[in-house]
């Protein structure tokens, strides 16, 4: 088993004054094959309108991104939480934490709270992430565990499937238990 990382910080991202190391994230998701953030086009950094991002920093480097943005289009006074959620492979599973809540993923145990506050700062009434439900292995274990773990311990609900979604299909879920984080 992984040693779990405790030396961490979260810190917001500003799009206006990218810092180097984030492109050395980029350029590891792309070597990782993480095709949703292998470029600050695929991220759509600065694409969402109303967005936050955040990132996990270990040793100096980003070992983890993920943001949020408004989604009006959706649901009047709703965000989307856990876009473009991605970490690379040697630090998956390593935050401290019960892997049943998503503690042990920085982004689920650390970034997510950050969102829900600034969704709510913004005005928010529903929040929800989507899952993606064809594509990348990582995407579909992903919406499987949500569907078997996060939903029927009261976490979140399922309130679409096979949403288009940005032209991808997903499952919509809303966030029910704001004790998640």
């Amino acid at each position: 088993m992984l040693s779990r990382i405790t030396d961490f910080d979260i810190r917001p991202l500003n799009i206006t004054n990218i810092p180097k190391q984030l492109n050395d994230f980029i350029n590891q998701c792309a070597k990782y094959g993480i095709t949703n953030n292998d470029s600050i086009a695929s991220m759509k950094l600065g694409k969402w309108g109303n967005e936050a991002w955040w990132c996990t920093w270990v040793d100096g480097k980003i070992i983890s991104i993920c943001g949020c943005h408004e989604y009006n289009s959706y649901s009047p006074n709703t965000w989307r939480l856990m876009v473009r959620t991605a970490t690379l492979p040697p630090y998956r599973g390593r935050a401290p934490g019960d892997f049943r809540k998503m503690k042990n993923d920085f982004n689920w145990g650390f970034i997510f709270p950050y969102q829900v506050e600034h969704a709510k700062k913004q005005g928010a009434k529903k929040l929800i992430f989507t899952t993606n439900v064809e594509g990348e292995a990582g995407s579909m274990r992903m919406n499987n565990f949500v569907a078997k773990v996060l939903e029927p311990a009261g976490l979140c609900k399922l309130i679409e499937t096979d949403a288009d979604i940005f032209y991808t299909k997903q499952n919509v879920w809303q966030v029910t238990n704001l004790h998640l984080h």
